[in-house]
């Protein structure tokens, strides 16, 4: 369990920017709290605590967000970037790696395309076909 600590006014404001961005997004990504949280390298209680203001955002925290999300980092939480956000205005040493959590490689990149272009029925089909392939 997380301790509770009062998050300043501009912790509050960055993650309720970014939970209105996880409730217009997470269908179209075809995400669920689990998969994100797991894709962050989280628990599914850190995500929610994240995203409702009960833990407070770190600069991690944010790139991590930002890359599941595929947002832009400064637009998500800029309070939380500030003492980072020259580097990431300028992209240098942003995008290949972001602590223990890795962007997609350009080969990647169309094979993610095409999966969100799916949408959740297509991937639920994608996903039971691959499955059956599998022997699951």
């Amino acid at each position: 369990m997380f301790a509770s600590t009062a998050l300043t006014p501009q912790q509050q404001w960055a993650a309720g920017r970014i939970l209105n961005v996880w409730l217009r997004k997470k269908e179209q990504l075809g995400l669920r709290q689990e998969r994100a949280a797991e894709r962050a390298g989280w628990s599914q209680g850190m995500f929610n605590h994240y995203l409702h203001g009960r833990k407070a955002l770190n600069i991690e925290a944010v790139l991590r967000l930002a890359v599941i999300l595929r947002e832009d980092p400064m637009s998500l939480a800029p309070e939380i970037l500030a003492p980072v956000g020259d580097a990431l205005k300028s992209g240098d040493g942003v995008g290949e790696t972001r602590g223990s959590y890795a962007a997609p490689a350009q080969d990647e990149m169309p094979l993610l395309e095409g999966y969100r272009k799916l949408g959740v029925t297509g991937i639920k089909a994608v996903m039971a076909h691959l499955e059956e392939i599998a022997g699951k």
